[in-house]
């Protein structure tokens, strides 16, 4: 029965290691940049040399009152897209209404919401029992 050769680390692949690592690759990364290991291999140097990924940087915590971001907010899809092939690329649905637009919008409901409202106004001045309107 053949055994496996014991992998005898250079200084060189442990500066790697934890030069990769410290810059956030993945085991995976890691390992097709050396070539000939296995990825069990270099997770287990790595946890050997203490290469670990570095502490996340420090959040903010949000207001939790604000109301919820809608579909393809920038703040929640910068990080689901970051390193795919959507990253930099506009949320698949529609595209955000932009505030003129809304304020088009709002003014038009607006607009039929008086237009429905006169139409009641007329109709119960003709059917009120105190005679025609002075005006009309």
């Amino acid at each position: 029965m053949a055994r496996w050769a014991k992998k005898v680390w250079t200084e060189a692949e442990d500066a790697m290691i934890l030069q990769k690592r410290g810059e956030c690759a993945s085991w995976d990364a890691i390992t097709a940049a050396l070539g000939s290991v296995t990825r069990w291999t270099v997770i287990q140097r790595g946890d050997a040399i203490g290469a670990v990924l570095p502490e996340p940087e420090e959040v903010e915590a949000e207001d939790p009152d604000r109301p919820p971001y809608p579909a393809g907010h920038p703040v929640t899809w910068g990080p689901i897209t970051k390193g795919t092939c959507l990253e930099g690329n506009p949320y698949p649905g529609s595209p955000p209404v932009a505030a003129e637009t809304q304020a088009i919008i709002d003014y038009m409901a607006l607009l039929d919401a008086v237009r429905a409202c006169k139409g009641k106004v007329r109709r119960a001045h003709v059917q009120n029992d105190h005679g025609p309107h002075p005006a009309g």
